[in-house]
């Protein structure tokens, strides 16, 4: 982060309850190691109350570009600095940076924010501190967190979470345990459906792939992935995740996923992703057998 000096946002370690069964950090705790890190950055824009019941301005998470760079294992000591890529007149170009203790980025976050109305969410313009405050937390983008797969300007049609090609992965109500203090779900809540239901979607994958190479262990680990927050669930929403396998490449599976209300048809989220097809011996990215590329025809 060149133009500014780095603002720390956050610090602390990995908790063992949030490894997954590949034995590193579940990629939903990512996010939300980066919404806590979002009242760091509000309270060096003059905001420090942005995620307080009483708020009468916050910061609305509306697309996320995440960049999963290295594993972060249980007992791991990691920090977050973040910074202003661009400020809008309502809005913001957030970049986190999730750091190991010895400084090597773990993984990044491009967060698009609006300065909104907790309850409502209506975007206004932020006030003149604000402006002033964001100059000195000016940071450029580095290589390592660009999106390398996701266009920023990409449509998204949500009549699209309708398809028969998608299949239902996961169907749960929202927790009250899992919304922000003015009762929405917080960000991270959709990587974590997807989360849980990823071994459904990929189990036929990962059983020809099994079939093929018997010796190895693999498993899908996250790399890049894409979410647009389309819509705000309130504890009781209903919440479907339908997904499908879009492409298989040599190494990497492409994913996409849509969260939505089956009731009210309502569309809360869409995510793509790219996962790595993971050796947990090796810790490494292994190839995809070709004859199970080809049988699945989805080759990229």
């Amino acid at each position: 982060m060149e133009r500014g000096e780095a603002l720390e946002v956050w610090r602390g370690c990995v908790n063992a309850w949030e490894c997954d069964e590949l034995g590193h950090m579940n990629m939903r705790f990512y996010l939300a190691r980066a919404f806590d890190g979002l009242a760091g950055l509000a309270a060096a824009l003059g905001q420090p109350r942005a995620f307080a019941t009483e708020a009468a301005a916050t910061l609305q998470v509306v697309r996320q570009h995440v960049r999963f760079l290295r594993e972060a294992k249980a007992g791991d000591s990691l920090f977050m600095t973040g910074g202003v890529a661009e400020m809008q007149e309502e809005g913001a170009l957030a970049l986190q940076v999730l750091h190991h203790d010895d400084g090597r980025p773990c993984a990044t976050v491009l967060s698009h924010l609006l300065h909104a109305t907790p309850k409502r969410g209506r975007a206004f313009c932020w006030p003149a501190r604000a402006l002033a405050a964001a100059e000195n937390l000016s940071v450029t983008v580095p290589e390592f967190a660009a999106p390398r797969n996701f266009a920023q300007d990409e449509p998204i049609d949500p009549t699209l979470a309708w398809s028969q090609s998608l299949t239902r992965i996961g169907l749960a109500p929202v927790a009250a345990r899992d919304c922000d203090v003015f009762g929405y779900m917080t960000p991270d809540g959709v990587l974590a459906r997807v989360s849980d239901g990823m071994n459904q979607l990929t189990a036929p994958l990962y059983a020809e792939i099994a079939a093929a190479e018997p010796e190895r262990r693999l498993g899908t680990a996250a790399l890049e992935y894409r979410i647009d927050h389309l819509g705000r669930p309130r504890a009781g929403d209903l919440v479907d995740v339908r997904s499908r396998v879009t492409a298989l490449a040599e190494k990497v599976i492409l994913l996409e996923h849509w969260l939505c209300d089956p009731v009210e048809r309502r569309v809360w989220a869409r995510a793509k992703g790219v996962c790595a097809n993971f050796d947990l011996d090796t810790r490494r990215a292994a190839p995809i057998p070709e004859a199970v590329r080809s049988r699945f025809a989805l080759t990229a």
